[in-house]
C-alpha cells in the first residue's frame, strides 16, 4: 500500500529512484502515472506529492529532510476500483537534472479507512535495500513537514511502479568547481540555483 495507504486514515512514504532506473534522463517532470489494483472505488481522495534529490544512497538512517523537497501536487485524485493507470498531473513541474530522485507522498488525514486490498503495483529490488520508508496511522495526524522518528517507520526494498513524464525542452546546463581559499577542491558542497528546485553536490574533485 505504497505510495498511499488507504487502509489507514493517513500515511507518509518516501522512495528513492536511481538515475539508471530513469535511463539517466533529465528535464522537467510534469506528472506521474501510478498503477493500482483496488478492492474499492475511492474517488476524490486528497493527497500531496513532493519531489527532490538527495546524495543519500538509501533511507536506512531516516527521512530525507522535507524542507529540501518541492511540493509538486496538492489536490484530489480518483483511485478507481480494479486495475488502473492513474495519471497525476503536477501543479508545479519539478526540474530534475540528475542524482537520486526522492518521491514523498502524503495521504491527507481522513476520518475513514478502507479495504486492506486497496494496493498499488510495486517492484522488489533486493539489491537496493531500504529505498522506501513509510508510516501509517489511525490515531495520529501526521505533519508531513515533521515526519515521525525513523524508528516508527517501516523500511522496504520495494518501490511503487510509476511512469515519470519528462519535458526536456528549453533546458540548459551549468558546471563548475568549488574550491577553498587554498584552491583545494571541496567535496559535498550543495550547489543550488536560487528560486528553483535544481540542487546538486560537488564530487571529490569539487566539480558539479
Amino acid at each position: 500500500r505504497i505510495p498511499f495507504d488507504f487502509y489507514w486514515k493517513n500515511s507518509l512514504a518516501q522512495t528513492i529512484f536511481y538515475p539508471e532506473e530513469m535511463n539517466n534522463m533529465a528535464g522537467a517532470i510534469t506528472g506521474i502515472n501510478l498503477f493500482n489494483n483496488f478492492a474499492t472505488n475511492l474517488p476524490n481522495k486528497a493527497v500531496k506529492i513532493w519531489m527532490g534529490t538527495t546524495n543519500l544512497p538509501n533511507l536506512a538512517d531516516g527521512w530525507v529532510d522535507p524542507s529540501t523537497l518541492t511540493l509538486v501536487f496538492d489536490g484530489t485524485v480518483n483511485f478507481p476500483l480494479g486495475a488502473n493507470t492513474i495519471f497525476v498531473p503536477f501543479n508545479q513541474p519539478f526540474i530534475y537534472t540528475g542524482g537520486n530522485l526522492v518521491l514523498y507522498t502524503f495521504r491527507v488525514w481522513e476520518d475513514q479507512y478502507f479495504n486492506s486490498n486497496d494496493k498499488f503495483y510495486v517492484t522488489e529490488t533486493p539489491n537496493k535495500p531500504n529505498r522506501t520508508r513509510h508510516v501509517q496511522a489511525d490515531a495520529t495526524q501526521y505533519d508531513p513537514a515533521n515526519p515521525p522518528a525513523p524508528a516508527a517507520a517501516q523500511l522496504k526494498s520495494a518501490h511503487p511502479d510509476i511512469t515519470l513524464f519528462f519535458n526536456t525542452a528549453g533546458l540548459g546546463a551549468l558546471q563548475g568547481v568549488v574550491s577553498n581559499p587554498q584552491s583545494a577542491p571541496v567535496e559535498g558542497v550543495k550547489v543550488q540555483i536560487v528560486g528553483t528546485s535544481s540542487i546538486t553536490y560537488t564530487n571529490a574533485q569539487g566539480q558539479y
